[in-house]
């Protein structure tokens, strides 16, 4: 995120970066839904770095290509049963968590987005 920078703006411009969309060809919910820790540790097993990530959700124009770009290893569109099968290699611990909760989440009428 950078200084200054909302953190659904933030959201939207890493989307674009790390993927190349066009920015009308994603319409967020108006905030994010969750947040999630990444704490890594040195070699010595001392905290390093302590991120909080906030998980937003959007819809993406039906159609849409994603190609991995920036700091994105790939990227693609998979399924929760894929990413539970690790179909398509390593992903992110927790990824899963958040794939289900925006789920149940969105099912439940509680992330409104503006359909394409």
């Amino acid at each position: 995120i950078e200084l200054g920078e909302g953190t659904l703006a933030a959201a939207k411009r890493e989307l674009i970066e790390e993927t190349q969309l066009g920015a009308d060809q994603a319409t967020f919910c108006t905030s994010s839904f969750m947040t999630t820790d990444c704490i890594t540790r040195d070699e010595r097993g001392r905290m390093a770095f302590h991120y909080v990530i906030a998980q937003t959700f959007a819809v993406i124009s039906p159609g849409a290509v994603v190609r991995a770009s920036d700091d994105a290893a790939a990227a693609g569109w998979f399924t929760r049963e894929e990413i539970q099968e690790g179909l398509f290699g390593k992903v992110t611990p927790g990824v899963l968590e958040v794939v289900e909760r925006a789920e149940k989440l969105r099912k439940a009428g509680c992330l409104e987005v503006e359909v394409l």
